[in-house]
């Protein structure tokens, strides 16, 4: 029982030593990342993607306590949506890169939807 203090006063510490590594990191690096501003392209795409994966979510459960992903993503649109004159420019991918991506979006899409069809057979049966 005596130790108890001594593991509580250790983890605090630990935090605490954490936390003023973060803050003399942060206070370094501020300028760099704070220069190049708010990318809202971002905020539209994570927007969009938690809309997507928030709506079937609420469907699945059948529960509207579980809307926080697409409440979260509703934001995040409206977000990149206001701000779209602020866009930064698009960059060109190459004609390899077009189709890696284009490859790893179906692999993506066939994933969830695997995982769709064994969370109904398996979870809802």
């Amino acid at each position: 029982m005596s130790a108890m203090p001594w593991i509580m006063i250790s983890v605090i510490a630990g935090i605490l030593v954490v936390l003023a590594i973060a803050a003399m990191i942060w206070k370094h690096r501020r300028n760099e990342y704070f220069s190049k501003g708010t990318d809202y392209r971002a905020f539209f795409w994570m927007g969009l993607v938690w809309v997507i994966f928030g709506g079937p979510v609420m469907w699945l459960y059948r529960e509207f306590s579980m809307s926080g992903l697409f409440a979260i993503g509703v934001i995040f649109l409206a977000m990149g949506l206001a701000n779209r004159d602020k866009w930064g420019k698009q960059t060109k991918l190459s004609k390899q890169e077009a189709n890696w991506k284009i490859v790893a979006l179906i692999a993506c899409i066939l994933l969830v939807l695997a995982g769709i069809i064994a969370f109904e057979m398996f979870y809802l049966a």
